[in-house]
């Protein structure tokens, strides 16, 4: 912790900057003088990956939901192709690392396209309704990787 005694005059200004700089800041009024504590600069959340799902069932939402998040992904979900889309605009660029679309949707290859070209990083996983559980996670735990 470090401690500073200014001018009154000068105290709001310094706290004003000290705060933008985006440090936690305690002050005490000592007659003229402001005491100005500088705690320790404020940090911000490491940045999380993202995985979208684009799939009307549930159980697959479950599943996504249930294998990235303990490994420090974020999970974007979309119940259909044009909320899919809505949650690509959503999606932060360099964070969205994967995208499970259920290719069985109305309108999946406008999300496929859009995909590619707006994420072209991204590691897309397609299911159908042939799939299993499984086979969901094992491609999940191989895209994390």
């Amino acid at each position: 912790m470090n401690v500073t005694i200014i001018p009154k005059t000068l105290g709001m200004a310094v706290l004003t900057l000290a705060i933008i700089a985006g440090f936690d800041v305690g002050l005490t009024e000592s007659g003229r003088q402001l005491v100005v504590s500088v705690l320790h600069p404020q940090t911000e959340a490491p940045v999380r990956p993202e995985v979208l799902v684009v799939a009307a069932n549930r159980a697959d939402q479950l599943s996504v939901i249930t294998t990235v998040e303990p490994r420090g992904y974020d999970v974007l979900l979309a119940s259909n192709s044009k909320s899919g889309i809505q949650a690509l605009g959503n999606a932060t660029k360099q964070q969205l690392r994967i995208v499970v679309l259920d290719t069985t949707m109305p309108n999946s290859g406008a999300v496929l396209r859009r995909i590619k070209s707006a994420y072209p990083n991204a590691r897309i996983i397609m299911v159908d309704r042939n799939h299993s559980a499984v086979y969901l996670a094992r491609q999940l735990l191989n895209a994390i990787v």
